[in-house]
Formats: C-alpha cells, sequence, structure tokens
C-alpha cells in the first residue's frame, strides 16, 4: 500500500514539474486574456417551474387469455 501511495505522488510530482517548466518556456508575447477580450455572455438562470403537470396513470389491461383449439392442444402434449 505504502508503494502505491509513493508512486502516485511521484507521478503527481513530476507532472507539476513538467507544467512548470513548460510554462516558463511559453513567450512573453504570447496571447493572453486581455480588456480586448470579447464581454463575457451574462449568466441567465435556468426557468422555474412553479407546479410540474400530473401525470394520470393509464390503466393496463388484464391479458387476454390465449384459445388453442384441440388441434394445437394435441401438438402441445406429443411435442411436450
Amino acid at each position: 500500500m505504502g508503494k502505491q501511495i509513493f508512486f502516485l505522488l511521484k507521478i503527481c510530482f513530476s507532472i507539476i514539474a513538467i507544467s512548470c517548466t513548460y510554462s516558463s518556456e511559453l513567450p512573453s508575447n504570447s496571447p493572453t486574456a486581455t480588456s480586448d477580450s470579447p464581454t463575457p455572455i451574462p449568466y441567465t438562470p435556468a426557468p422555474t417551474f412553479t407546479s410540474l403537470p400530473t401525470a394520470t396513470p393509464t390503466p393496463i389491461p388484464p391479458p387476454t387469455p390465449i384459445k388453442l383449439n384441440e388441434n394445437q392442444i394435441n401438438t402441445y402434449i406429443e411435442t411436450g
């Protein structure tokens, strides 16, 4: 268990080190957010519904019994 935690910490520190060295190599004139950037879109909250429509349950009809004729019954008995 201790080896796994050490391994994860090693990965995290290596990622941080790589990102720090990469960010220091960026040119100083790289594009950054300035005042010329477009104005942000204002946040509009989602509409709230005061009352949701209640769904009326549709009754499920009872299953209709399967009617077999005598020939079908005999075939079922012979094969089953």
